[in-house]
């Protein structure tokens, strides 16, 4: 049995009406960007942000209800308990320390994330929709920017990285940014920008959007 869940106009307003979960940092976090105006963006966008959550939900509650055999109702209380009480927020920073990261990142993030980086938008210059994107060559191309391994014992620069990047189906005009790249400088950006240009495939005709979700299988 298999369940498939496409986007549409009627799921994004449910989103955006009832897909956010107020909390204090999610909060702050929110403030502090408003503030910086223009120059900051959240790297996740609410919409993406609100949909992610939804996933994240799914797939929790799927995992609790095959192991504590209870049902979706009863899974979905227990993810929200943890959210409210600081439990899972503990968990991230242990995920966070054991990748190499700050035992107190959740308080510490301002600090462990401040660093300058050459960042700028990439438009193709043309009308269209977004037919094909090229993931491979992407992630390739990322590793060149410092965001991967060559070899093994290569140190990844985390903070280099996509953001922002159109998904196929999406309606563009020529000025519209379809990825923006954060890079050490801008000699970085400039030697990978034309090869990033040509991950995406335009196409003059209307492209359906892809499902997020594909497929459910039970």
């Amino acid at each position: 049995m298999s369940t498939q869940i496409g986007i549409n106009k009627n799921l994004i307003k449910y989103l955006e009406n009832n897909g956010y979960r107020s909390n204090e940092l999610i909060n702050k976090l929110v403030a502090e960007t408003l503030v910086l105006g223009g120059v900051a963006q959240m790297q996740i966008a609410p919409e993406q942000g609100q949909f992610l959550e939804i996933i994240t939900n799914e797939l929790a509650s799927s995992v609790l209800m095959m192991i504590n055999k209870i049902s979706k109702d009863e899974a979905l209380v227990k993810i929200n308990k943890v959210l409210d009480n600081g439990k899972a927020a503990e968990k991230f920073e242990m995920m966070v320390n054991a990748l190499g990261g700050s035992k107190s990142f959740l308080s510490t993030y301002e600090k462990e994330l401040s660093h300058n980086m050459y960042a700028e938008d990439i438009n193709l210059g043309k009308d269209g929709w977004v037919k094909e994107m090229k993931t491979r060559e992407l992630g390739l191309l990322l590793i060149e920017l410092g965001g991967g391994r060559k070899q093994v014992n290569d140190q990844i620069n985390y903070h280099v990285g996509y953001e922002n990047v159109l998904g196929v189906g999406s309606v563009i005009e020529a000025s519209t940014p379809v990825i923006k790249v954060l890079a050490n400088s801008k000699d970085d950006f400039d030697r990978v920008k034309e090869l990033i240009k040509s991950c995406f495939i335009i196409s003059d005709q209307e492209v359906k959007k892809s499902l997020n979700i594909y497929e459910v299988i039970k």
